[in-house]
């Protein structure tokens, strides 16, 4: 489910969804108007009219396999990712792909990048890794493996980034991953997901539709209204009024 926000005194309302037969994984909102959706068996769903309609893309140069991340620097420009690290670009909003890397990376997952060109993920035995060129290589940071499970992980930019995981678990970097501190996330409950709209005003949500926010960049956290869904999986914002989240439909948090 998609949901959209506009106004921070609005409720929850569900998007006009992509086709239900897909398993959606992940969504980028370039804009308000124009949103990527991600889904399993390589396809891609795009919008330009904030949902009204969507265009399907199917096996992109023949990748099958689940399509987790995307990241667009502008309305036409964009990497996306599978979830064994596979990339494709785009620089005319999906009407053509090229293929960035064909390597399989082992238990890759949870990209995250600032511009085109430089993100961090995880990779084998849950090690942080990072690339400076869209992916082609990656390299494993200097944090060394972790000993709880982490399952997302966002940056502002090259430096600063968050981590989010099981048992409410929120990690603070300064230094573009190489150390992390810990944050009081003022939730039990596993985080699946993480979102800075800037350095200081981030969210976080996660199992039972818990939801976690910030205005201080992460020194403290805040719990709001439960959403009644069974977890929150991808949070991602237009600007700070637009706000969306992703659990297997669109919702949308805008005006009744």
């Amino acid at each position: 489910m998609l949901f959209f926000k506009n106004s921070p005194a609005d409720t929850w309302l569900l998007q006009n969804p992509p086709p239900s037969t897909l398993s959606l994984t992940n969504l980028c909102i370039p804009d308000s108007n124009h949103l990527v959706v991600l889904a399993d068996s390589g396809t891609i769903l795009i919008t330009t009219n904030s949902g009204l309609t969507w265009e399907k893309q199917e096996k992109v140069h023949n990748i099958a396999e689940k399509f987790i991340y995307a990241f667009f620097e502008d309305t036409a420009t964009g990497i996306v990712f599978t979830n064994t690290g596979r990339s494709v670009k785009t620089i005319d909003c999906g009407n053509s792909w090229d293929l960035i890397s064909d390597s399989v990376i082992s238990s890759f997952s949870s990209p995250s990048f600032v511009n085109s060109h430089v993100g961090w993920a995880f990779g084998e035995f849950n090690r942080i890794i990072r690339t400076y060129n869209a992916g082609e290589v990656w390299e494993n940071t200097a944090y060394s493996p972790l000993t709880f499970d982490l399952n997302s992980i966002f940056f502002i930019d090259s430096l600063k980034g968050w981590a989010v995981g099981n048992n409410g678990k929120i990690l603070y970097s300064e230094n573009g991953g190489d150390s992390w501190s810990g944050q009081e996330s003022n939730t039990t409950n596993h985080l699946y997901t993480i979102y800075f709209l800037d350095s200081l005003n981030g969210w976080a949500g996660g199992k039972f539709g818990s939801l976690v926010c910030t205005d201080d960049g992460g020194q403290n956290w805040w719990p709001l209204p439960t959403l009644n869904i069974l977890s929150v999986e991808s949070l991602a914002f237009s600007d700070s009024l637009n706000q969306f989240l992703l659990r297997t439909k669109i919702f949308r948090y805008g005006l009744k």
